[in-house]
């Protein structure tokens, strides 16, 4: 079983707004996130099961995304929070 990992603030998805867009950050290992909770304003991070598919990855971060009401963006296991959210600003459009 395959697992992704996301901010939470209490029960809810901790999300954060770039460029006008509001934006979850998940990741394929806690330590990711953990070590950067204060980015997103969360408090913990929870895992969420992906299933093994290909398929059902897509289905997993689709339904995750309509529970966190936001955009899913999975972070590259090479990659910090801080850069994440640096290649965010820079990459995405200005939305108003």
């Amino acid at each position: 079983m395959a697992w992704f990992y996301a901010p939470f603030l209490g029960n809810k998805p901790a999300f954060t707004v770039v460029n006008g867009h509001r934006v979850v950050v998940v990741a394929h290992e806690p330590e990711r996130l953990a070590e950067s909770l204060a980015i997103f304003g969360a408090d913990r991070v929870k895992r969420l099961k992906a299933g093994e598919s290909e398929e059902e990855k897509v289905q997993a971060l689709q339904k995750f995304s309509k529970r966190a009401r936001g955009s899913v963006v999975v972070a590259p296991p090479e990659a910090g929070m801080p850069e994440v959210m640096n290649n965010l600003k820079s990459e995405l459009p200005w939305l108003q």
